[in-house]
């Protein structure tokens, strides 16, 4: 079911890296119905984390200590809520060539966060019609292909609709 009428929009903004908590076949719809709302020329800003950034692996969640009993309480609750998620979603991460769906330690182990590099989403976003005209670090500065990402956790994308 469409929401919006074809080559509707001539902006569109996927922010935050919302992108990234999707599987992989949602991402790729989800880029495909992008490319289908935009108006030819159209533009398609979002970020991604970046697979030559991932973040240290952990074991899973790690309690923290406080001398206040209260608070060590909310610790000790947020801690059984991180572990459980943890134990659920470690099973459902995956890796393939293009990106790898992992259980990263944001949002207390809730979600599976898709990361990719920039030459495996500049082919995915070629594969749907789009043609990538910038790409940013988390800082800003402009990213050839080849430049290094490695201290950029995410990137951002900006591509045209052709």
């Amino acid at each position: 079911m469409a929401f919006a009428a074809d080559a509707a929009f001539d902006f569109a903004l996927f922010s935050f890296n919302g992108i990234d908590y999707v599987d992989h076949s949602t991402r790729l719809r989800g880029i495909s119905e992008v490319h289908r709302i935009l108006t030819k020329d159209g533009l398609f800003v979002f970020s991604s984390h970046n697979r030559n950034a991932l973040p240290p692996r952990t074991a899973g969640p790690m309690l923290q200590f406080s001398p206040d009993p209260r608070r060590q309480l909310r610790l000790l609750k947020t801690f059984i809520a991180a572990w459980h998620n943890h134990q659920h979603n470690k099973k459902l991460e995956t890796s393939a060539a293009e990106h790898v769906l992992i259980n990263d330690h944001s949002h207390q182990f809730s979600l599976l966060t898709y990361y990719i590099g920039k030459k495996d989403q500049l082919e995915q976003l070629l594969r749907h019609g789009f043609d990538v005209i910038d790409i940013y670090d988390n800082m800003g500065r402009r990213l050839s292909l080849d430049a290094d990402d490695c201290d950029s956790p995410w990137i951002y994308y900006v591509a045209r609709k052709v």
